[in-house]
């Protein structure tokens, strides 16, 4: 059985608006300032990524680990965040 973070829970469970970037799972002070230095501030930005490869699980985590340094595990979590938002609210 899979369990996800209360993080992980509050993000899926409402509205992006204007949340900061360190509000996606997976994503942290570190990472947030790293995709932030990159364009990538606002957790919307990085949707807009999860969107522009369809929801492709490979290129998205690609996406995070180049512009973040993020591992495997944060990456991992950070895709599965997308993707429930995603299904929930698109």
């Amino acid at each position: 059985m899979s369990s996800t973070s209360k993080k992980h829970a509050n993000f899926v469970s409402e509205p992006m608006k204007n949340k900061p970037v360190t509000e996606l799972p997976g994503i942290g002070e570190t990472y947030g300032d790293r995709l932030s230095s990159r364009g990538y501030g606002e957790a919307r930005d990085v949707l807009g990524q999860y969107l522009t490869v369809k929801g492709d699980e490979k290129p998205f985590r690609d996406f995070v680990m180049s512009n973040a340094g993020a591992n495997s595990k944060s990456t991992g979590e950070c895709y599965k965040a997308m993707k429930e938002w995603t299904n929930n609210f698109l």
